[in-house]
């Protein structure tokens, strides 16, 4: 069963409430200087004024929104959530240096997409809002494949 053929299914039966089609971009990247991080993280800040997300550095893990990056230090790993269809996750490579991977969510049929959160805190910045994106494997059916940062969520209300 395609992802086109189990959403026809679940509208069926009323069941795709929080599930959409779509396609998922992933551009991943290696560098091994922390400038470059600094940069990149700068330059998708500026592109997107409203970013929000949350960076690791040696000492602290640090929360932002509106584009205010805190500087604390060489960035280690963190997500940052553009706007509701970009992301940008940092990742330790293992290697002294550091993946980056802009991920962009895009009118399509291979993913299904759900909303999903990671339960954070009671207080600012209060939980992970993430996208979760299925696709189908002919041999195992369909398997998460991806998950999107893409913001915080304060109570049980909308994302921010």
């Amino acid at each position: 069963m395609n992802p086109e053929n189990l959403m026809t299914y679940l509208n069926n039966m009323g069941e795709e409430d929080d599930l959409s089609l779509c396609d998922l971009v992933c551009r991943p990247f290696n560098t091994d200087s922390a400038q470059r991080v600094q940069q990149e993280l700068h330059r998708f800040v500026l592109e997107f004024r409203d970013a929000r997300g949350w960076l690791c550095f040696q000492s602290t893990v640090e929360w932002f929104r509106s584009g205010e990056l805190p500087d604390a230090g060489t960035v280690l790993y963190g997500e940052v959530a553009g706007d509701d269809d970009h992301t940008l996750i940092i990742r330790q490579d293992g290697n002294g240096g550091w993946l980056m991977i802009h991920m962009t969510e895009a009118p399509g049929r291979n993913h299904i997409a759900e909303e999903c959160r990671h339960i954070g805190r009671d207080h600012p910045p209060g939980n992970l809002a993430y996208r979760r994106y299925w696709r189908h494997q002919p041999s195992w059916g369909f398997q998460p494949f991806a998950a999107r940062f893409t913001g915080f969520q304060t109570g049980k209300g909308g994302i921010s």
